[in-house]
């Protein structure tokens, strides 16, 4: 438990392994070399990062539809299907006690990223555009408003 870390994925060591953190990391930072300064770019990408899925609601809708599955199966069909659910319930205890399921393993290795991942390209891609760039000229500080007289 020691050799544990904690980040956006949960508790994991090592988990699904760094070798895919560095794999998103480096699909992440490939797509903010393509798209430069190019503004139209930028503004497609930025849509297109609304509507990816990140991890914990991928695992989500998953664990929905395999519930409602075996559910619908063992009512209508074969009282074996509801091991299914219960399987999936145990994966959600055990991601939610843990960190990490072999759902949350499998889905990370097919690349989806957490919601942090996917918001530090957005900001990114954000900076890229330029629209910070008035924080960067701002020529007096802001104050606070004063309050000591109310």
């Amino acid at each position: 438990m020691e050799n544990m870390e904690n980040n956006d994925l949960g508790n994991i060591r090592d988990v699904p392994s760094q070798k895919v953190n560095k794999t998103v990391n480096k699909k992440t930072r490939k797509i903010l070399d393509e798209y430069g300064d190019l503004s139209s770019k930028v503004n497609l990408r930025l849509r297109e990062l609304d509507k990816e899925w990140d991890l914990e609601k991928t695992l989500e809708i998953n664990a929905s539809t395999a519930i409602l599955t075996g559910m619908i199966l063992g009512t209508v069909g074969d009282k074996k299907w509801y091991l299914l659910p219960t399987a999936v319930a145990g994966f959600l205890l055990q991601n939610s006690l843990m960190g990490w399921s072999v759902p949350k393993v499998v889905f990370r290795f097919l690349g989806f990223r957490s919601k942090r991942e996917i918001e530090e390209e957005r900001q990114s891609l954000i900076a890229l555009r330029g629209d910070y760039d008035v924080l960067l000229t701002e020529t007096e500080p802001i104050t606070p408003p004063d309050t000591s007289g109310v």
